[in-house]
């Protein structure tokens, strides 16, 4: 089994209106020969002058530290070097994201403020699934078994007032880390900032809509080598979509991934296709 992956944001109608950047951030790598997929997302604050950067930064921070420690988080999941490692290793993680970007502040002579941003970090592998989020935005899976529905991973943190979450900048990031390890694979992964919440995730019992996600699932499961672009710039014109924007105007960014059989394991499976199909839902 191998992964593919697709990603791509686009500006909220809100941003463009009064000049501010796309402030979201999306990446991935795959590694052991496309065995094991490591993603990231990071939603940056409307309020801060450069969250754009800090986003960018804290995103290609977590692949990269994701990357280099997967072998340890994955043992950990698989009961090799105990769950309990997971903890201390995931705060660990934070805290070098968090020295990085303390770094980048004094490079861009701004305060750490300045960079705030969510993030969303994860490593899948046939052998286990970890994952971490500080503030909002989603991560829904389906678990590699027949029949499996969709799950969101975390809740997303929400303050008490609108648009208010944590920050992975923010003194109070490492108390409010969430944290999953499962020795259980999963078939299908999508990560998005909160952009997309309101359309795909009900927020009564936080639980995903099938009607979203599983043409994202169609979609994706429908790449190869040849078209992948074409997806690619598909998948960009749906988040920027009326369909879409009628809904939100904020920025938005999807991480889709599916573990498909190799090349040498054809499937018989005629995945549903991603198109105009999809049911957008609003809460």
């Amino acid at each position: 089994m191998t992964w593919t992956v697709i990603s791509a944001s686009a500006i909220g109608t809100s941003h463009q209106r009064i000049g501010l950047p796309c402030q979201d951030a999306g990446d991935f790598c795959l590694v052991d020969g496309d065995h094991t997929v490591v993603g990231a997302i990071a939603d940056g604050a409307g309020s801060a002058m450069h969250s754009e950067i800090g986003a960018r930064a804290a995103v290609e921070t977590m692949l990269y530290l994701l990357d280099e420690d997967k072998a340890s988080l994955l043992n950990a999941c698989a009961g090799l070097s105990g769950a309990k490692t997971i903890e201390p290793l995931c705060r660990l993680l934070i805290r070098a994201v968090q020295q990085h970007l303390t770094e980048v502040a004094e490079k861009k002579d701004c305060s750490l403020d300045d960079l705030a941003c969510t993030l969303i970090g994860f490593i899948a592998s046939d052998t286990g699934f970890v994952a971490l989020q500080i503030g909002d935005g989603f991560l829904v899976t389906r678990a590699a078994q027949a029949g499996s529905e969709y799950t969101l991973v975390f809740e997303p943190d929400k303050g008490e007032l609108a648009n208010q979450t944590e920050f992975v900048t923010s003194a109070s990031a490492i108390a409010s880390l969430q944290i999953v390890c499962s020795s259980e694979p999963v078939a299908f992964i999508c990560a998005s900032t909160d952009g997309l919440e309101r359309i795909a995730i009900q927020f009564k019992g936080w639980k995903p809509y099938p009607s979203f996600f599983k043409p994202l699932e169609g979609f994706i499961s429908s790449c190869t080598l040849e078209n992948k672009t074409q997806l690619q710039a598909e998948l960009c014109e749906f988040l920027g979509s009326q369909r879409v924007t009628s809904k939100t105007n904020d920025d938005k960014t999807l991480l889709l991934c599916v573990n498909t059989p190799s090349p040498d394991m054809p499937s018989n499976d005629e995945p549903e296709r991603f198109g105009d199909k999809e049911e957008i839902q609003s809460e």
